[in-house]
């Protein structure tokens, strides 16, 4: 569900196609706003968002997410635990687990495994995408798990794939979601936006450049249910420091998006997490790590007014670390975007690494009679 670090615009896998302008007409000045206004106007159009878009919540196996969905079960309606693995050989195993399905069960929360290829191994991908008979057993595989584990669904997280398999990909796609179909269970992707941001002047700052990507939105968009573009890791590269996801590049990659992606399909991706900059070192952490840090060292939040997301800059460690993190504030602003744009929800990466506050936006399931 992560995207590697290291990720840079010299990569190979970037073509300078052309540069997507930034639709929304904004001045790129400060704008004086206090942090109590924006989490206000947040919580109002997020009033009526919520019942109307529906949102992914992304679980790993350990404690600090078992704790989150239990505090939160009632404003839960998707949940995507990451257990399922597929090797070279085709082969797909993992399980939900026991407490996991029990809580989901009686709370009528619906169930959509992730489906990674093992180690996030472009190999691994390759085989199994360019092998009809590896395809067909992972999809056979998948089913078996999907029924044995209660599952509404499954959601598709091949990630590292090459650029040489994106034919084969689509092809692995439309299969899948063809022999899922019948059985009344839901197939979808979750693929990364092929928005970046070059190394250019602050003036050019609201201009981005198209990646080449195996994935072929248009015709993905076509066969899945639902399609999360994962809107975040913005900045991974040892020496770049940035924020997890700045609010332009957020809208545009929707924007970019929905050129091929029915807006009922589409999820717009949230990270909940943060990560730190130190001597080329990077590192992540959760919000309440974030939090203990700065009570720890006195820092306050900074807030970046056109990033509309917060950071930290400070001594310590033996280097001068900056820290971009997503706090309540930054993610309600982009949960606007959900409601702007009309897509169909979003999906939240991890539980347990979130501000509590953020739940204060999110309304409850209605409750089954």
């Amino acid at each position: 569900m992560r995207l590697p670090v290291g990720r840079t615009c010299s990569d190979r896998r970037f073509q300078r196609v052309r540069n997507f302008p930034f639709e929304v007409s904004q001045r790129m000045g400060i704008r004086k706003r206090t942090n109590s206004l924006l989490i206000l106007t947040g919580m109002l159009l997020l009033s009526g968002l919520v019942a109307k878009a529906e949102g992914v919540l992304y679980f790993t196996p350990g404690e600090s997410g078992w704790e989150s969905l239990l505090a939160n079960v009632r404003k839960i309606s998707i949940l995507a635990p990451q257990v399922f693995t597929v090797n070279k050989e085709g082969q797909v195993t993992g399980a939900v687990e026991d407490r996991v399905r029990k809580l989901a069960a009686e709370q009528g929360i619906r169930l959509m495994p992730l489906l990674v290829n093992e180690q996030f191994s472009p190999e691994v991908a390759h085989r199994i995408l360019g092998d009809a008979k590896l395809r067909q057993r992972v999809i056979s595989d998948s089913l078996r798990l999907c029924r044995e584990n209660g599952c509404w669904g499954l959601q598709l997280d091949f990630e590292k794939v090459l650029l040489e398999d994106k034919g084969n990909y689509v092809q692995f796609v439309r299969e899948a979601a063809s022999a899922f179909r019948p059985h009344k269970l839901r197939f979808s992707v979750v693929v990364p936006p092929p928005l970046v941001r070059p190394n250019l002047p602050p003036e050019a700052s609201n201009r981005f450049l198209i990646a080449r990507t195996p994935y072929d939105l248009r015709e993905i968009g076509r066969h899945v249910d639902l399609l999360t573009l994962m809107t975040y890791d913005e900045n991974t590269s040892a020496d770049s420091p940035g924020p997890i996801a700045s609010y332009d590049w957020v809208e545009q990659s929707i924007r970019y998006a929905l050129r091929f992606v029915p807006r009922q399909k589409l999820f717009m991706g949230l990270g909940f997490y943060g990560r730190q900059w130190c001597n080329q070192q990077v590192s992540e952490s959760s919000f309440l790590e974030v939090a203990s840090l700065a009570a720890r060292e006195a820092l306050s939040f900074r807030w970046h007014p056109v990033h509309r997301s917060p950071w930290l800059e400070f001594e310590g460690e033996g280097c001068r670390s900056i820290l971009w993190f997503e706090n309540s504030q930054s993610l309600a602003e982009k949960l606007q975007l959900v409601q702007k744009h009309r897509l169909a929800g979003f999906s939240a990466w991890r539980l347990g690494q979130e501000d509590p506050a953020f739940w204060r936006q999110i309304r409850e399931r209605p409750r089954r009679p």
